[in-house]
Formats: C-alpha cells, sequence, structure tokens
C-alpha cells in the first residue's frame, strides 16, 4: 500500500511541484486547489505520468477546500480518508499574497483577515485535525511515521514593509511548526517547517520582472546548509538519553537516524546537488557548535557581498580562539571545556 500525501494549494507553483516529487517518490497524492479546477486535474494528471515514468503505480485524488474555512478543512480530511483510507503526510502549502502589498500604514483589517484566514489559521486547523488522525494511525501501527510539513518564507524572518500581514503570517507558522512538533514528538510525529525565498510562481509573477534585474544586476542569492558531522551529532544523542527535558528525549526516530546515517547523508547531498545553480551555490558550513557557525556564516555574507571601504576580517587562531571542545571518557561526557583542558582529558584518555 502507497503512502498518502495531503498537499494544499497543489494545483500550481510549489504545491504542484511538491506533489510532483512525491508521486514520483511512489506516494498517493490528494491534490487540493481552492478555485482553479483544470489546473488541479492538470496537476493530477502529471503525477500520474510522474509516478509512472519512476515505476510507480499511483492514485492522484483532487479535492476543492478553502483551507481558511473550517467546513472545507472537515471536509478535505474527511475526503482523504474516505477516499485513500490513511494519511502520512500532510503539506501546508496554501498561501495568498499579501492583497494590494499596501504599505503599512495603509493595511486595512479586512485583507489582514482574508490573509490570516488562509496563511495561518488554515494551516494551524488543518495540522489540528490531520493529527488527530495520525496519532490514531501510530497508535495502532508503532511503526507508522507520518509527518507535517509548512511551507513558510523567507519572509518570516525578513521585513517587507508593503507586505506586513504576510510576514507576520509567516513568522506565525514558525511557531505553529514548533508547537506541534513539541506536542507531536512523543508519538513519534515529526513536523517541518521550509522557509523558500524567491520562487517563479503565479504568487511572485508580478514581481518577477523586478526580481530578473535584481539578479542580473549582480544580486547575491547565498544558500547556507549547518551541517554536523557524524560524531558531533551522535554525541547529542547520548546527551538527549540522559536530558531532563520530556520533549529532548532519545526516541525511535534518533536510533533510525543513528542506523541510516549513510542515507540521511546521501539524500542530504542529493539535495544540495538537485537545488544548487550557478547564481545560487549551496555553501555548507561546519555547525558543531551553533555560535560559531553563526559567526561564519555572518562572516561568509560579508566576504561575498561588496560595499564601500570593505575590510577584510582576519580569523582568530590559537589562544585567540575561546572554543569550546568536549570529549568524552569511558561512557562520560565532558563539556564547555577550553583547548587546554580538552588536550588533557585527550591525552588521559589515551594512557587510560
Amino acid at each position: 500500500m502507497n503512502q498518502v500525501a495531503l498537499i494544499t494549494g497543489a494545483s500550481r507553483g510549489i504545491g504542484r511541484g511538491i506533489a510532483l516529487e512525491l508521486a514520483a517518490e511512489g506516494f498517493d497524492v490528494v491534490i487540493n486547489y481552492a478555485g482553479n479546477q483544470a489546473a488541479a486535474a492538470e496537476t493530477a494528471k502529471l503525477c500520474t505520468e510522474r509516478a509512472a515514468t519512476a515505476g510507480h503505480t499511483i492514485r492522484a485524488e483532487v479535492c476543492q477546500a478553502d483551507v481558511g474555512q473550517a467546513p472545507d478543512r472537515e471536509r478535505l480530511t474527511g475526503f482523504t480518508r474516505e477516499s485513500l483510507g490513511r494519511l502520512d503526510l500532510l503539506v501546508n502549502n496554501a498561501g495568498i499574497t499579501s492583497i494590494g502589498r499596501a504599505d503599512l500604514l495603509d493595511a486595512t483589517e479586512e485583507n489582514w483577515d482574508a490573509l490570516m484566514a488562509v496563511n495561518l489559521k488554515g494551516p494551524f486547523f488543518l495540522s489540528q485535525l490531520a493529527a488527530r488522525w495520525m496519532v490514531e494511525q501510530t497508535e495502532a501501527d508503532a511503526e507508522r511515521r507520518p509527518k507535517i510539513i509548512n511551507i513558510s518564507s523567507v519572509s518570516a524572518h525578513a521585513v517587507s514593509t508593503n507586505r506586513g500581514d504576510y510576514c507576520v503570517a509567516k513568522a506565525g507558522l514558525g511557531m505553529v511548526t514548533k508547537l506541534f512538533a513539541a506536542r507531536l514528538a512523543d508519538h513519534g510525529i515529526n513536523v517541518y517547517e521550509v522557509c523558500p525565498g524567491v520562487i517563479a510562481s503565479d504568487m511572485t509573477a508580478p514581481v518577477r520582472e523586478k526580481y530578473d534585474k535584481l539578479i542580473a544586476d549582480g544580486l547575491i542569492l547565498i544558500k547556507l546548509y549547518l551541517s554536523v558531522d557524524r560524531d558531533t551529532q551522535l554525541y547529542r544523542f547520548k546527551e538527549r538519553i540522559i536530558h531532563p527535558l520530556k520533549y529532548w528525549k532519545y526516541s525511535k526516530n534518533d536510533e533510525k537516524a543513528r542506523a541510516k546515517w549513510e542515507v540521511f547523508t546521501n539524500y542530504k547531498t542529493q539535495m544540495l546537488e538537485r537545488t544548487a545553480s550557478d547564481a545560487s551555490p549551496w555553501v555548507v558550513i561546519n555547525a558543531n557548535d551553533k555560535m560559531y557557525a553563526r559567526l561564519a556564516s555572518m562572516l561568509y555574507t560579508i566576504y561575498r557581498i561588496p560595499y564601500v571601504e570593505k575590510q577584510t576580517f582576519k580569523p582568530l587562531t590559537g589562544g585567540e580562539l575561546p572554543a569550546k571542545f568536549r570529549i568524552e571518557i569511558d561512557g562520560v561526557p565532558f563539556s564547555n571545556l577550553n583547548y587546554r583542558q580538552h588536550s588533557v582529558l585527550e591525552r588521559l584518555s589515551k594512557l587510560h
């Protein structure tokens, strides 16, 4: 039996792209749309063709629903249950742009409410409905690992004063992700947030010419991936085993990550290769220490961006670098060590 994915706003743009990739992986898909039935039907047709090319036989169902309306959300989940009988992945992708792109001082409550209904209220309560069903599934079958993915935006972090409502909604979606991730962790249900930048779609069509010109004139698109090496991640797993916080306990998902580290690494490598371009390559930064990873990201950005009276920063070396180290001896972890302390313990561990 195929896994089932429900993708909101999947008739065009990012949603269609997600549906096609899931179909290629062998997922049955529910294509949700708000108003363009023809585009949704075309997406469903393309999904079955894409799956067949990849050697899969899938079902692609179409369901109209406005995720901003409670009755429509109920109907959408009910349709998925009746048509395909299970739900392994919810992708909250549906969204609208700021109506009129009004200046912050001219924004209206009417437009605010309309956007929030689709971009924030909809994903929250659709996730609630899906999560209840997913919990039922995991209780019936402990091997099931449903997931929720929220498609947010770089606008959750970058300010646009002519799209204030959109920025606030996307920032709120980030908190929705954290809330559901914490609540569903004990059930083995992972919740993720993806924050795309400028993507060519119907939503961005009105400003496409603007961004095309900026890129042609030298706009730098920087994509940073903060990577953790295997030893550091295994160390963090061990820390979680004894961690007092409930939601950070070592889980079956952690066991799977340890057992299939090479699989995850291969997936990450493919993702980086497939989404890199000459205009916007990936920059991989060692993130074993989050503070230094952030500093390295900022320094890289400063190096890449031209500005008046640009200075060259020299990296700290030797004793100037206030690094923190850690080591484990006989199963006992020692952390927050300076270089000298780490060196002493490392020598002792070798003598032992």
